[in-house]
């Protein structure tokens, strides 16, 4: 009974609803234009770089459309990536850093409406990348842009950058993080994607609101290839292959575990759920080894926060070469936080192989970064933007579920986050990375507002 008092008589935690420091209106149809045009340019990202003279395109249309940024910023070229710098009056080795990319996916699948057309409609922008990330690149240049033209200096350099290849881990993000260090830049802030403002139903079951989701880390990823060989009075390879990737989707991978971070992600979200859940994060000391066993079952999204995850691809050409008649395999790719044991999970996903006669090779890693300290003064600073700017949205943190450029800053920035000011609807969530994308208006005006406070309100 005492445990369910305390969870019921547990108070919100306090918004600073401050005004606003910048007084700004917004151009919205400038707003809504940037976005649509970038869309159209084709910035689809490929091993072979097919695509870099679109790149370019982009580098020229942000140099004409933001006339301001292009008389005062310095744009340097990274093999299609680029780095945007707006000197500061006094600082030049603690700057501002704000992240995204020029590169999109494919687009792949049937589409309502043109995947490059950038149709503005009924409040709506249309268009590969509108989310990921040309919406927060767009009002990123756009605040920068207006806050030049209004003459506002800034005491810190500000840089943005884009890499040209950020789907395909290309290499012009570190190229630039060298260049920081070569000149003994260490960024006071680095914000690049990953969180976003999304609809409670969309962070927990059950949940209502809305809540500014700021990533303190994010997911490494291995590649594992299972093999199976021909083998006497044994099933034949490809059977074998498929049962194995069907025991090793139900199976626990490594150790399940609430690490500090996702502790202080529910105890700031347990107030805003639905009594059951409530109860139950409210008390995450009591109940953490019921909720390791039970997440997994109702949120995948959260069991990817507290143990390793797994996925099944067909092996390329590159693994397969070698391969004799009947042989066949599969790619299992390993994701995971930097709360995980990597070899622990190999060492599961080897053990589970053997039980169906099948052999295992690493062939590739991306290493996991630490992850950001919660309760830092980058963040609260980003939530008390959020605060201000968004009367109805709860600011918390969590463990990203994939990757992102920010990583190359780690160890190398004070502070590093992940998190695009954009509300993201259950609809327009369910089109990353998928047909359809799209983002409302709304959402991109209040993009440039937060990076405008952002730019104007950082005091060190």
């Amino acid at each position: 009974m005492c445990l369910l008092i305390k969870t019921l008589t547990m108070k919100k935690p306090a918004k600073d609803n401050g005004a606003l420091i910048d007084n700004y209106t917004p151009d919205t149809k400038r707003i809504e234009e940037n976005l649509s045009q970038m869309v159209q340019i084709k910035t689809v990202s490929t091993n072979e770089n097919t695509y870099l003279d679109n790149m370019y395109k982009m580098h020229d249309y942000v140099l004409a459309r933001f006339t301001n940024i292009a008389k005062v910023c310095e744009l340097k070229d990274y093999n299609g990536g680029m780095m945007i710098r707006w000197a500061g009056k006094t600082d030049h080795k603690k700057p501002l850093v704000l992240m995204s990319h020029l590169d999109v996916v494919p687009a792949y699948g049937e589409w309502e409406k043109d995947a490059f057309c950038g149709e503005i409609k009924d409040g709506i922008i249309w268009g590969r990348g509108t989310v990921d990330t040309k919406g927060p690149l767009s009002a990123e240049l756009e605040a920068v842009d207006s806050l030049i033209g209004e003459g506002f200096e800034p005491e810190q350099d500000i840089y943005i950058l884009s890499s040209s290849r950020e789907e395909l881990g290309g290499d012009d993000v570190p190229e630039m993080v060298k260049d920081f260090e070569k000149d003994g830049i260490v960024p006071a802030i680095v914000l690049d994607e990953g969180g976003a403002i999304m609809d409670g139903s969309g962070v927990m079951p059950g949940m209502k609101g809305r809540y500014a989701m700021v990533a303190h880390s994010e997911r490494a990823s291995t590649k594992i290839l299972v093999k199976a060989e021909k083998l006497p009075g044994k099933p034949a390879p490809a059977l074998r292959i498929a049962d194995f990737t069907k025991a090793c989707s139900k199976a626990k991978i490594g150790k399940r575990e609430f690490p500090p971070l996702v502790m202080e992600m529910f105890n700031t979200l347990a107030p805003y759920m639905p009594f059951p859940l409530k109860f139950l994060f409210g008390n995450l000391n009591v109940f953490k080894g019921l909720l390791c066993n039970v997440i997994p079952k109702v949120s995948p999204e959260a069991a990817a926060m507290i143990g390793a995850t797994v996925g099944f691809t067909h092996p390329t050409d590159e693994y397969t070469k070698d391969f004799v008649m009947g042989e066949t395999a599969t790619i299992v790719n390993l994701m995971f936080t930097p709360f995980v044991n990597e070899q622990e999970c190999i060492d599961d996903i080897e053990a589970l192989a053997k039980k169906f006669d099948l052999t295992i090779k690493v062939v590739s890693t991306r290493p996991t970064p630490p992850a950001e300290k919660t309760g830092t003064d980058a963040y609260n600073y980003v939530k008390s933007i959020n605060d201000r700017l968004f009367d109805d949205v709860v600011t918390a943190p969590f463990a990203l579920f994939g990757g992102t450029d920010a990583r190359h800053f780690i160890g190398k920035a004070d502070a590093v986050l992940r998190f695009a000011p954009i509300y993201i609807s259950p609809e327009e969530f369910k089109t990353f990375h998928n047909p359809n994308e799209r983002i409302s208006c709304k959402s991109i005006h209040d993009a440039v507002r937060f990076y405008r406070e952002f730019i104007v309100g950082y005091k060190k």
